[in-house]
């Protein structure tokens, strides 16, 4: 099977905590590219399987998927494996600006 790269471009408007939806559809998510500014200094993640209803994700040992937010770096997501059809990161702070976020997956065809 062919292999190639994606990139999946999602925002956390400003006064908000939440990203727009990541649709992943089987996609294996690599590196999450952040911007040089955030309020938040950690995101998790949320899942869905329709879209619509997102629940957090949970690691083996029950805690939510979380990261740590480091302005203006590119984070290593290749441990993720496949997340969730829909996915979704929410921080614990409203943002002060529109945040731009870019996740390249992988996807296999």
């Amino acid at each position: 099977m062919a292999k190639y790269l994606t990139t999946y471009n999602a925002t956390i408007p400003s006064g908000a905590t939440t990203s727009t939806t990541i649709p992943l559809n089987g996609a294996r998510p690599l590196a999450l590219r952040l911007p040089a500014a955030m309020t938040n200094t950690s995101l998790q993640f949320y899942g869905s399987i329709d879209g619509s209803d997102f629940k957090p994700i949970y690691d083996d040992a029950g805690s939510i998927v979380t990261i740590a937010v480091n302005p203006d770096s590119v984070v290593d997501l290749q441990w993720a494996g496949n997340l969730a059809p829909y996915v979704k990161l929410v921080g614990s702070l409203a943002e002060a600006a529109d945040r731009s976020l870019a996740m390249v997956a992988e996807v296999e065809v």
